[in-house]
């Protein structure tokens, strides 16, 4: 069995009494490491999201991250794009290759003017975490997206109550199939809620805009368009 436990939910005294439950148990323990099981019984694989992602995010998102302003050497760890992409003979990650993975070498590096990450940052990675992400590696590296992005249930539709705020009242808006799976009539986007909800807060989502490499975005994209139909 493998198991994390966030340094914020455990107290000194809490890891003290975990070191002492663990060395009865034969096990080895360190904070923000994984907690191994015994011989007997085999390891999980190693998953991105729970094993991974924690670690990059900690450790390398801050200069390989989604910051334009604070990356350096070019490249990302925060894309799947950036994480496996042929950089010209290498790549950070080659799945089944820790050997071969950039990614892996830069972080075993012997040179400290070589290893990742750089001596002169607050960050470093314990053994653990460097075993995780080769294991993570020769297992295949298998990528995913956070979890709060994945939704395994009902994924192509959602429901909203609406009350008030300049919203008719007693009316039902579209429909979905007999399984609640897809959307069958008067379909609604995401962008679509967001720009009605903010109409009915009195803000025109339409002048709701970032800058994002040369261009003006909306946060309600280009499609997010207010339902005038659930609108007094």
């Amino acid at each position: 069995m493998v198991a994390s436990f966030p340094k914020r939910f455990l107290s000194g005294s809490a890891w003290r009494r975990l070191f002492l439950v663990a060395s009865l148990a034969g096990m080895s323990v360190g904070k923000g490491d994984a907690i191994l099981a015994g011989p007997d019984e085999p390891a999980k694989p190693v998953d991105f999201n729970r094993d991974i992602l924690p670690i990059l995010s900690d450790t390398c998102f801050a200069c390989h991250g989604p910051d334009d302003g604070q990356r350096t050497a070019n490249f990302r760890l925060d894309t799947e794009e950036g994480m496996f992409a042929d950089r010209g003979g290498y790549r950070l990650v080659v799945p089944g290759s820790s050997a071969q993975s950039k990614l892996y070498q830069k972080i075993t590096a012997t040179d400290a003017a070589v290893r990742m990450p750089p001596a002169s940052s607050s960050s470093s990675l314990t053994s653990a975490q460097i075993d995780l992400i080769k294991r993570w590696i020769d297992e295949g590296a298998p990528y995913a997206k956070h979890w709060s992005y994945v939704c395994d249930h009902r994924e192509k539709c959602f429901a909203v109550w609406m009350a008030g705020g300049g919203i008719k009242p007693g009316i039902s808006f579209g429909e979905t199939d007999d399984y609640s799976y897809a959307v069958a009539l008067d379909p609604v986007h995401v962008h679509d809620l967001q720009a009605t909800i903010l109409h009915c807060l009195g803000i025109d989502h339409t002048q709701l805009t970032y800058k994002f490499q040369g261009r003006h975005f909306r946060l309600t994209d280009i499609a997010g368009e207010v339902v005038n139909q659930i609108i007094v």
